[in-house]
């Protein structure tokens, strides 16, 4: 079939009808494109952490509370895995944790594997990665921050001890930075003690709790981000229109 002239490349007066050989072809080819591509970087970090995550758990023993012990010389609490995440802690935090301390922890982390947490995390950097590089760390930092307090409201409805629970997080948080040494790769794990401290201890000790998930307001936001994307991409699609039709 021949493509008559009013359809070629820089000739496009008919947006109702579809020719693969005009911008909107080339516009969905790089869409497509660019999609696929961040798709296939995710899904290769996946399958690249969860390999690492294997061997990891191949090198832990499993203790009598169904934690995995490493014996590693940075002292670390961490939950892994994709589909069935496993608890781990290192030997040297072990050593320095009394009995109340370890099951504050042991709470904490067995509520990151219920939840699926680290898989989670994941499906939401790999949504995240379509926005630009600020707002998409941004967005992040706040879903790990939205995590870690919905472990930590687990932890308090066992334990009623607020100062208890703070002062475990302050004294992981604190070995954890004099060891000097790096934990998995955040993207494949929930690490105890390392992200937003005072905004998780805060909220800890605070007597005015707000939702940790604000249903209404993440609806409202999700609409509007849509009608806002529908009028934009409308506005996009006339403005080359417009200027490419003559």
């Amino acid at each position: 079939m021949t493509i008559p002239a009013a359809y070629d490349l820089f000739h496009w007066h008919h947006p109702q009808e579809f020719i693969f050989g005009s911008w909107h072809g080339l516009s969905m080819i790089f869409a497509i494109s660019y999609t696929s591509l961040l798709f296939m970087k995710n899904i290769k970090r996946l399958l690249l952490n969860n390999s690492q995550i294997k061997l990891l758990h191949a090198l832990a023993d499993p203790d009598q509370n169904n934690f995995y012990q490493l014996d590693a010389d940075a002292p670390m609490a961490f939950t892994a895995g994709y589909y069935r995440p496993k608890c781990y802690m290192t030997s040297a935090l072990r050593r320095q944790l009394n009995d109340k301390e370890y099951r504050i922890i042991q709470l904490h982390e067995n509520e990151h594997a219920r939840r699926l947490d680290p898989l989670k995390k994941w499906f939401f950097q790999l949504l995240m990665s379509f926005f630009p590089q600020g707002t998409s760390r941004l967005l992040n930092q706040m879903m790990v921050l939205a995590m870690e307090q919905c472990a930590d409201s687990a932890v308090y409805r066992v334990t009623k001890d607020k100062s208890l629970i703070a002062m475990t997080l302050l004294k992981v948080r604190r070995l954890a930075v004099g060891s000097g040494e790096n934990g998995p790769n955040d993207h494949a794990v929930c690490h105890y003690g390392v992200d937003s401290i005072s905004e998780r201890i805060s909220y800890l000790l605070s007597n005015d709790k707000h939702k940790t998930f604000p249903f209404f307001q993440v609806v409202l936001t999700a609409v509007t981000m849509s009608v806002i994307c529908v009028l934009s991409a409308n506005i996009f699609h006339h403005t080359i229109e417009y200027t490419l039709s003559h």
